[in-house]
């Protein structure tokens, strides 16, 4: 037989091409659910292709619609997706944002969220307050404890596992 070699680069290449084709369409006749799905499935392909950045502007374009609307099984799994991409480039106001938006009941069971709050509790714990809030408490309260002041930010966890592309061949089992 003749020997395919898969590039997970060039296959999401062309997915992404072919979706955006499909958004622009949708997008001039204006139905907006065909335009969040498919929004939803770039953000998807540019998540398992490692564009973090564009995963993360197509996961924020659809998070917004469907928290108002009320989708909160679709929006607990891009919060979740938010979450990795703002670990993978190393935002933590936005990692701590989808943290805190998985706290809720409606977007995680209570182990889940107690898993993200432990994490969110590890970075402030040992995270220095920048500079434009330390002086701003200082006018308050006076100078921090020189053991807050002392320790030097954190990174952010360690990113998961990365995902395998859903085209990708699996193992035998």
């Amino acid at each position: 037989g003749v020997g395919v070699e898969v590039s997970v680069a060039a296959d999401s290449g062309l997915v992404i091409e072919l979706l955006t084709r499909a958004y622009e369409h949708f997008k001039r006749s204006r139905q907006l659910r065909m335009i969040l799905f498919l929004a939803s499935q770039m953000a998807e392909e540019y998540f398992y292709a490692h564009n973090f950045e564009m995963a993360k502007r197509f996961f924020e374009r659809v998070a917004k619609t469907y928290q108002k609307e009320r989708w909160y099984s679709v929006l607990a799994h891009i919060q979740r997706s938010l979450r990795v991409c703002a670990q993978q480039l190393s935002l933590i106001a936005e990692f701590v944002a989808s943290s805190i938006s998985l706290l809720s009941a409606r977007l995680s069971s209570p182990p889940e969220a107690a898993a993200v709050l432990i994490s969110l509790l590890e970075i402030v714990r040992i995270q220095t307050p920048p500079p434009q809030l330390t002086a701003l408490a200082a006018q308050a309260n006076g100078p921090p404890p020189a053991a807050v002041a002392s320790h030097p930010p954190p990174p952010l966890p360690p990113p998961a596992h990365a995902l395998p592309h859903p085209l990708a061949a699996s193992p035998a089992t």
